[in-house]
């Protein structure tokens, strides 16, 4: 399970996108504007990835977040896609830290 959490946070790290510091299998996407996550996580959710979409009132206003959940039997093909999701999700909608 570690390496599974491990490669899917350096994944997230080098897509630049800002991923909470955690060793859990739970890892935010932190996004911020409530809209921009809410747009995020259709996206993701189009192209087959369900993550948590986070926003106020269950965060600041401006600290929205998706939420994603690893678990053992996830694959590196799984992870790979989801990546590829967070990827193309930063292209349509520049959610990265740069």
């Amino acid at each position: 399970m570690a390496e599974n959490v491990d490669y899917f946070k350096k994944g997230l790290s080098d897509l630049k996108l800002d991923i909470c510091n955690t060793e859990s299998p739970i890892i935010s996407v932190k996004i911020g504007d409530s809209l921009l996550t809410r747009a995020a996580g259709r996206l993701l959710y189009e192209a087959g990835i369900y993550a948590n979409t986070i926003v106020y009132p269950c965060v600041a206003q401006k600290n929205g977040r998706i939420r994603t959940s690893l678990m053992a039997t996830h694959t590196k093909e799984h992870l790979d896609k989801a990546l590829n999701a967070f990827e193309y999700v930063n292209q349509k909608l520049h959610i990265s830290r740069v």
